[in-house]
């Protein structure tokens, strides 16, 4: 059962609306990015909410559950995609449109789409199932320039990019996973338990985000579930600072704690992509055997 909830940050519904499409429609690029700043945070029970108050129905709910939503999860090419939250924020055709550009993103096929709204009503359907045509249309992969401002070239009118004939250049991850965090621990019952933890930067054309998680397991037979337990960031050795293109330094100390069997840390969502950053996350859990462990894991650029 979907579960809702709608105590949410109100302003995650401002400057965003649903197209007559189906795809969400970001008024702006700062309110685009305003609005992923807040959602960043939002549990899956408030991003429910947050779809439900939209009237939307996102790739992520969606694909969830293909038979209520009569879709083949064989069509969902964002599978590989380290972060959720793209799939919030895309329909399940891969669309989101921002200020008047509207983008298709086929991930697992190294592609993104970019076609101007104005182009709608008569290249709509190739769009969605992602025929490019440079004479509307716009295709980037891993290979775009990070140093451009893309929407600084698309309001300048852009149009007819292609990647270099030949080519398909994934997009950057940038994830280190440290192998500490894979300890297998086993209590006098026999049970096995592990942590594992990963920093992971990501960028699309229009999507960037720095983000740390940690899950812990227990395995039951030869499948690992998950186990709630207090797992902590400390800020005095967790900290984080990025610089979004074109903007300035952002220093964060980091720190958070739950009973849970997931931690996540999210730094930074964005249509901004980053020019520097440093990520070190120290996740401390209790483990079973007893006692408080610490994992590190660290990313920077």
């Amino acid at each position: 059962m979907r579960v809702v909830d709608n105590n949410f940050n109100q302003a995650a519904l401002t400057g965003v609306s649903k197209s007559t499409q189906g795809f969400l429609v970001f008024t702006t690029q700062d309110s685009y990015d305003a609005v992923l700043a807040i959602i960043k945070d939002f549990s899956e029970e408030q991003l429910n909410g947050w779809e439900d108050a939209l009237a939307f129905t996102s790739a992520y709910t969606a694909y969830a559950d293909p038979t209520a939503f009569n879709v083949n999860p064989q069509d969902n090419k964002n599978q590989n995609f380290e972060d959720p939250l793209l799939s919030r924020i895309l329909d399940v055709n891969g669309l989101v449109q921002i200020e008047g550009f509207v983008f298709k993103t086929a991930y697992d096929n190294h592609y993104v789409l970019e076609m101007n709204q104005s182009h709608l009503a008569t290249h709509y359907n190739n769009f969605k199932a992602g025929t490019f045509d440079a004479t509307v249309m716009n295709k980037f992969d891993g290979s775009y320039d990070d140093e451009l401002d893309l929407f600084a070239e698309l309001r300048n009118g852009l149009v007819g990019n292609t990647p270099t004939a030949g080519t398909t250049t994934p997009f950057s991850t940038k994830k280190i996973k440290d192998k500490s965090s894979d300890e297998i621990l086993t209590d006098q019952a026999g049970t096995q338990w592990k942590a594992e933890c990963k920093a992971v930067y990501q960028n699309l054309p229009f999507y960037c985000r720095l983000f740390g998680e940690m899950k812990y397991t227990k395995k039951g037979g030869s499948i690992w579930w998950a186990a709630k337990t207090d797992i902590k960031l400390f800020s005095a050795t967790s900290t984080c600072e990025y610089t979004p293109n074109r903007r300035s330094k952002v220093v964060k100390s980091v720190s958070d704690y739950r009973n849970d069997n997931k931690l996540n840390y999210n730094a930074y969502s964005g249509s901004r992509k980053l020019n520097t950053f440093i990520l070190s996350l120290d996740f401390n859990y209790y483990s079973v055997q007893p006692g408080w462990r610490i994992v590190h894991t660290g990313i920077n650029k």
